[in-house]
């Protein structure tokens, strides 16, 4: 075992990447100003692996007291904020830290004070909370969450539930994971033992292109499995407003459609959901690489004589004030925005250029996978239904779809569907004898394929 006192040095210069040093350097100022707490640099990047989730840090070492801090940031990069801070009460290197604080979507500077409270005292943090509700601050933050949510189950009030549902996501942000690390970058490929998610690699990957570090994102595999709903819940969740900030194109669209879609929203975000026409024409595919170049000017162009205009020379609010007087498009205009595509086609059905101008994720599950997915999802769809029906749903669909041959697969839309069909019927049907529920009568006459 190594103790932080046997290394006698620190660094002087930074290993840190550009944009986190930017953040940590303002954390670490306001908490210098703010505190006595001494923090040195440690001349090592750290390589960790929490659960499924991968991550590079840097730590900072106290002298003066045993404490000890690392700031990780995503070890794929897609995020130029922080992910979360890492605390140690007694720093030894091969133990885990005794906390985290996750920093999520919030601003750095509005969680300044947040963090140096954290970081002075972050036992004292994790009850605050919890101190009105009859938990002893000297229990551990584990038997703390346990209490919370038998407390949850307790409530009735809509207001109470929220709040408490409030204190569990913060009581769950300081409970530190359990995790494998590494300071030997050699070393750091054994931690990969884990696939990311997939659909945590939708959320990361969208937000890549939300935030405007890369230009486009392309989600393509089996249907019914709620890739469009991670893509917008991560796109509301970084805080961007719908026909404002982004523009989303369903059902069917020509080379000419899509060419208006662009310049329009030409500064948007553009989200192409389920609208595979886009792919079915050669000049549409071209407009499109165009407009994902990877030049620093991506100019997209088309030349009709009867519906564009020449608009060489013209600037960007000339071209605006041109089209809403005559309704005819630029033939050339830069494009700034981003674009994601949510398709069920596979990856081969796209052009090779395409696919290498954008980020990409596939997704097929398997049977299990599928099942845990729809176990996840079914949390946030249909809340008005209590979580016990929607359980029971989930648990009938699965052993319809296991036993019988069906008309649909097993996906969100059947999932939902049976949800509602066991919420909204309660009756029992007697056949002789035996008697069933009529919600599953309802449901295997939906699912079940007659001969």
């Amino acid at each position: 075992m190594k103790y932080v006192k046997s290394f006698g040095t620190f660094i002087v210069e930074s290993f840190l990447p550009g944009n986190k040093k930017k953040y940590i350097d303002i954390i670490l100022d306001y908490i210098k100003r703010k505190s006595s707490i001494d923090l040195y640099e440690y001349d090592e990047t750290w390589y960790i692996q929490k659960r499924n989730l991968f991550l590079q840090g840097q730590l900072f070492i106290s002298l003066k007291t045993e404490k000890a801090i690392r700031f990780n940031w995503l070890n794929s990069d897609m995020r130029s904020e922080i992910h979360s801070i890492d605390i140690w009460e007694k720093f030894e290197f091969d133990e885990n830290p005794d906390f985290t604080l996750e920093i999520g979507q919030s601003s750095i500077v509005q969680s300044l004070p947040e963090i140096l409270n954290f970081i002075k005292s972050p036992s004292s943090q994790v009850n605050e909370d919890f101190t009105d509700d009859g938990f002893e601050p000297e229990e551990s933050p584990e038997e703390e969450l346990e209490k919370a949510n038998k407390r949850l189950n307790r409530l009735r009030n809509p207001k109470s539930i929220e709040d408490q549902k409030r204190k569990i996501e913060r009581l769950k942000s300081t409970i530190a994971q359990k995790e494998i690390s590494e300071t030997n970058s050699e070393k750091s490929s054994e931690l990969n033992t884990l696939d990311i998610d997939v659909f945590k690699a939708i959320e990361l990957n969208t937000l890549q292109v939300a935030k405007g570090s890369s230009n486009a994102l392309i989600i393509t595999g089996m249907s019914g499995v709620g890739k469009s709903f991670v893509v917008k819940s991560t796109i509301n969740s970084a805080g961007l407003e719908k026909d404002v900030d982004y523009y989303i194109i369903k059902g069917t669209t020509t080379t000419a459609g899509l060419y208006e879609v662009l310049f329009i929203h030409r500064k948007k975000l553009i989200i192409f959901d389920d609208c595979d026409s886009v792919f079915e024409e050669k000049d549409s595919v071209m407009v499109l690489d165009a407009a994902l170049d990877t030049e620093e000017v991506r100019e997209v162009s088309r030349m009709t004589k009867n519906t564009t205009f020449n608009s060489i020379g013209m600037s960007d609010s000339e071209m605006k004030d041109k089209y809403e007087e005559t309704g005819k498009l630029p033939n050339r205009f830069e494009f700034t925005g981003k674009i994601i595509f949510i398709s069920n086609m596979s990856e081969d059905k796209f052009s090779p250029a395409l696919i290498s101008r954008s980020l990409h994720v596939e997704v097929n599950l398997n049977r299990k996978e599928l099942y845990d997915r729809m176990s996840e999802i079914m949390k946030s769809i249909c809340p008005d239904v209590e979580l016990k029906k929607k359980e029971e749903a989930l648990k009938y669909l699965k052993y319809i779809t296991d036993n019988y041959p069906t008309k649909f697969d097993m996906n969100i839309r059947t999932l939902i569907h049976s949800i509602n069909l066991r919420a909204n019927n309660n009756g029992v049907i007697s056949f002789g004898k035996e008697n069933e529920m009529v919600w599953r009568l309802l449901i295997k006459k939906y699912l079940v394929k007659v001969k």
